[in-house]
């Protein structure tokens, strides 16, 4: 039997060949790593022949890893009866700045290709970079989408993503596709397996600290949203439609509104808090002036006792103006922050209801029901994140 790992260009496929060619993973196998792709199928394929009718089959009990070649593509490499095959999709807004990084910085300049591209993108500032990769990284998109919609029809493929394989508990993910396979390992052995693969022990950091300089740059998912500007995301649109939405992912307006809503949803939180503190400043202010209140009638009643109460009165009057005078900077000062916190408070809640009148007509998409579902799915199959 032989197995594919079909994939694109920023998808791990590095580091899934690694894991794949581990001795722990071949142990008790007849199977073995071939470049067979590498080195038969890409040279034709750099001729741009239609047919492989004359190219000889892949050895047996070979394990092509990586295959960059979407569904068509593979489907004319010739076959062994018996295989398996596994596609990995990966988010395609993480594949352009993937894409960016890696072509700009630390990729090896071993093509052509590379080293125009290289040259193109140091020259423009980020901005502009990034709108150059979303029209030249190509070809990985085509082939993710390819194999989205391969594992519909062809009951020997299996989709997985990148992010559940690079999640931190992968490890039922991992058995899921080797099970797949018809590798047979047990979760310990897994465990212990792509311990020694984390992005920790391969690093040395922890996952999310960005090391500019290393191929394996930050090891999260979703650092697209770092970079993806609304020009950005109109740009991207413009050339691949809504192909996140198509692949299962959210869409990025559906992102950017839960985003802006969360932060109004902040603001509102650190106002409500202001508000508070000014609340707790009238109630210490209307506290003084009952103190005062009562200090006057304590006073009073003194000085009445003692026949002087014009005396008393004069002197009251006196200590309640220059009272009110020491303290009207204050209370002004407060009355203002106030009232301007309630304009801005009425603002937010205005926005706030428009988010969620949006997003309640996004819940309602046929995209989120779908998403709802996949989640559930994962729910049951053991595979989602703790923040899931």
């Amino acid at each position: 039997m032989n197995i594919y790992h079909c994939c694109a260009p920023k998808t791990a496929s590095q580091w899934i060949k690694a894991i794949l060619s581990d001795p722990a993973v071949l142990e008790g196998t007849d199977l073995s790593i071939s470049d067979y792709y590498r080195e038969v199928m890409l040279p034709r394929i750099s001729l741009q022949k239609d047919t492989f009718d004359t190219t000889p089959p892949p050895p047996c009990n070979a394990i092509l890893t990586p295959v960059y070649e979407p569904y068509e593509g593979f489907q004319k490499i010739p076959k062994q009866n018996d295989y398996r095959v596994f596609a990995i999709i990966r988010d395609p807004r993480d594949i352009i700045i993937s894409w960016y990084f890696s072509v700009k910085l630390t990729h090896e300049p071993s093509s052509i290709g590379v080293r125009s591209h290289r040259k193109s993108l140091r020259e423009l500032p980020l901005y502009d970079g990034l709108l150059y990769s979303i029209n030249n990284c190509l070809r990985p998109l085509r082939i993710i989408s390819s194999w989205k919609k391969a594992e519909e029809t062809n009951p020997e493929v299996k989709v997985f993503r990148y992010e559940d394989l690079t999640q931190r508990d992968n490890v039922q993910v991992f058995k899921q596709l080797f099970d797949h396979c018809g590798l047979s390992k047990s979760e310990e052995s897994l465990q212990d397996i792509l311990k020694r693969y984390s992005f920790e022990s391969l690093t040395s950091r922890a996952a999310g600290q960005t090391d500019f300089s290393s191929h394996l740059r930050k090891g999260v998912a979703g650092d697209w949203a770092n970079y993806f500007t609304r020009e950005i995301q109109q740009e991207f649109s413009r050339v691949h439609g809504d192909l996140p939405a198509a692949l299962g992912y959210q869409s990025t307006e559906d992102y950017l509104l839960e985003r802006q809503y969360d932060s109004i949803q902040s603001k509102m939180n650190v106002m409500q808090s202001d508000l508070t503190k000014i609340e707790k400043d009238y109630d210490a202010y209307a506290q003084m002036q009952q103190d005062l209140q009562q200090f006057n009638q304590q006073v009073r009643k003194k000085w009445n006792a003692k026949g002087h109460a014009q005396h008393y009165t004069q002197t009251l009057q006196q200590t309640q103006t220059e009272s009110t005078m020491a303290n009207w900077p204050r209370i002004e000062e407060i009355v203002q922050h106030y009232s301007q916190l309630e304009h801005d408070l009425t603002i937010q809640q205005a926005l706030a209801e428009q988010c969620q009148t949006r997003i309640a007509a996004m819940e309602s998409s046929k995209f989120w029901k779908l998403r709802s579902h996949w989640i559930k799915a994962k729910r049951r199959l053991g595979l989602t994140r703790p923040d899931e």
